[in-house]
């Protein structure tokens, strides 16, 4: 995968999960935070390793 795919991958993804997780926090949902950057963590290794 080119490099530019995934920093565009990363830098979108990253900032939508980040902005999702900050809301979850908020309104004390802990563990749909956790559970998003879980989600996030694995996607990004996934591509990383394609």
């Amino acid at each position: 995968m080119p490099a530019t795919t995934l920093a565009a991958i990363s830098g979108n993804a990253v900032k939508e999960h980040i902005f999702k997780a900050n809301r979850r926090i908020t309104t004390g949902d802990f563990a749909g935070a956790i559970a998003g950057s879980y989600t996030l963590t694995e996607h990004l290794l996934k591509l990383i390793l394609q």
